[in-house]
């Protein structure tokens, strides 16, 4: 694309060309990085945000913004508003809670972890609280008459790091502890559909997936992603990077996982099957050519996504 331009390819954009009712609620600022920008560029027509919300009886707990139940007032407004209309919707709801420093409302119940480290039993507490806002938005869509005609996708952001490698957080980390993210997806009850998505993954096939169930025929182009619903086989190969430019770059190929540190380390090699925690690197036990095709994909795989998105050379 041409830098500055900007692309209909996002769901939101597709889907309200087509009738859809599309929002987009976050309990965060939009001033972080390039944030406003982005949600402006995905296209969506109601945007709810911590700059928008009213405080009320909500406070702010992170750097991020404010607790995700402070959603519930607008979004019950809206959703109201869709139900009154019958109009099809395209929501996105995104949480604050599990981020950093952990915390949780004044009179959230938490439970004690012994043995776990004071800041890791303080996320899963957060998760925890994550869980209940989940459960509280289901309800929503339950007590509306929406929830059985909806195809609903809960998945998670990224995981966290608490030291498992060294490394804290998520922004630098490719070990499983930052990328496996939970996934659900509840279909709506007239597919009569239950069962285990088996295969690689990634977040990339949500945008498949809604266009499988709606019955949608895409035209114009290739959209990245295998449906989670009709595509029984998965990715072959996972492709993944670090925040930050040239920070590490990571492949899942089948039941091997390489990380790639652009040559300031050794490249790490872990059998995913045998190794789930990622303990033993055995890309010495590897043919070196082996290692260095899988270098040369993640470097190629890099330069195809700055070309496609950033225009970087």
């Amino acid at each position: 694309r041409e830098r500055g331009t900007t692309l209909d390819s996002s769901l939101a954009r597709q889907l309200g060309a087509l009738g859809y009712a599309t929002a987009f609620f976050v309990p965060t600022r939009l001033d972080f990085e390039n944030d406003a920008e982005m949600v402006r560029d995905l296209g969506f027509q109601h945007v709810v945000s911590r700059e928008t919300l009213d405080m009320g009886t909500y406070r702010a707990l992170n750097a991020f913004g404010m607790e995700d139940r402070a959603l519930l007032p607008p979004l019950r407004d809206w959703l109201d508003a869709q139900a009154a209309t019958a109009r099809p919707f395209f929501l996105t709801i995104m949480t604050n809670v599990g981020h950093f420093p952990y915390a949780v409302p004044r009179g959230t119940p938490v439970r004690a972890f012994p043995g776990v480290p004071l800041q890791k039993a303080d996320y899963y507490n957060a998760v925890t609280y994550g869980d209940g806002f989940v459960r509280d938005v289901i309800a929503e869509l339950r007590g509306r008459g929406l929830l059985d005609r909806s195809l609903v996708m809960i998945l998670g952001d990224h995981g966290e790091a608490f030291g498992e490698h060294g490394l804290v957080w998520h922004t630098g980390v490719l070990y499983e502890e930052a990328l496996r993210i939970p996934g659900i997806v509840r279909l709506p009850a007239e597919l009569h559909r239950s069962g285990r998505v088996a295969g690689l993954r990634q977040q990339i096939d949500v945008f498949p997936t809604v266009v499988d169930v709606l019955g949608l025929e895409p035209r114009g182009g290739r959209i990245p992603g295998r449906s989670l619903v009709s595509d029984t086989s998965g990715h072959d190969a996972l492709f993944f990077a670090t925040h930050f430019d040239n920070g590490a770059l990571a492949l899942r190929r089948g039941d091997l996982k390489f990380i790639y540190r652009f040559g300031r380390r050794p490249t790490e090699a872990y059998r995913m099957s045998t190794d789930p925690l990622e303990r033993h690197d055995i890309a010495h036990e590897l043919p070196a050519r082996d290692v260095a095709e899988a270098e040369r994909d993640m470097r190629a795989w890099l330069a195809e996504v700055r070309t496609t998105y950033t225009d970087a050379p």
